[in-house]
C-alpha cells in the first residue's frame, strides 16, 4: 500500500461523521487483501511515531486531562485518522488541536478506536492474531520530557491549548 493509499482510505473512512469512521474504516480494511491490512497498519505506526514529540505530549496531557502510554497511543492514532491536513498541521503545531477538536466533545471521543484497528480487521479477515508479528515497526521513539515545573508554566508554554481545554476539576479527578 502507498502513503496516498493510506491517507485516501482515512479520508474515504471519515465521509459518514465522527462517531461512525471506526466501523467504516474497519470495513474499508476488511476488504483488502492480507498485505494491504498489514501495510496499512506499518504505515499507520509509522505516522503515529512522527507525532511522538513532547509538544504533542503535553497537548494531550492538556486535552485529556492525564497521560500515559496507553492514552497517547491512541491519542496519536485519533490524529493521525483525522486525516493528513490534521496530522501535518498537529505535527508541525499542537495548538492546531484547538482547531479540530471542541472543547464539550472531548468526553465523547473514543480515542482508542483506532489503535489496533488494522489488527481487528486482520483478525476478522484471517480468524489469526498475527498482525502485529507480520508488521514490520519500529518502535516508537522516546520522547524527552520538558514539563513546565507549575500550572502558570503550562498555561504560559501552551496558552491556545491550556485556555481551551484544561479541566481542573477532571485533572483532580483523575489524580485524586
Amino acid at each position: 500500500m502507498t502513503e496516498e493509499k493510506f491517507w485516501e482510505l482515512i479520508e474515504e473512512s471519515k465521509q459518514t461523521g465522527r462517531s461512525a469512521q471506526p466501523s467504516i474504516l474497519l470495513g474499508l480494511l476488511v476488504g483488502l487483501p492480507c498485505d494491504e491490512i498489514v501495510s496499512f497498519f506499518e504505515i499507520q505506526r509509522a505516522k503515529m511515531s512522527e507525532l511522538y514529540v513532547f509538544d504533542v505530549l503535553a497537548a494531550c496531557f492538556l486535552i485529556c486531562s492525564y497521560v500515559s502510554d496507553d492514552v497517547f497511543e491512541d491519542f496519536t492514532s485519533w490524529v493521525v485518522a483525522q486525516g493528513r491536513e490534521s496530522h501535518l498541521a498537529v505535527r508541525t503545531d499542537p495548538t492546531a488541536l484547538c482547531e479540530i477538536i471542541a472543547r464539550e466533545d472531548v468526553d465523547g471521543i473514543d480515542w482508542g478506536a483506532f489503535a489496533y484497528i488494522a489488527d481487528e480487521a486482520y483478525t476478522q479477515k484471517t480468524g489469526k492474531e498475527e498482525l502485529i508479528e507480520r508488521a514490520e515497526i519500529a518502535a516508537a521513539p522516546d520522547i524527552e520530557e520538558d514539563w513546565p515545573k507549575t500550572r502558570g508554566g503550562l498555561r504560559q508554554r501552551y496558552p491556545e491549548l491550556y485556555d481551551e481545554f484544561w479541566d481542573e476539576d477532571r485533572t483532580l479527578e483523575i489524580h485524586s
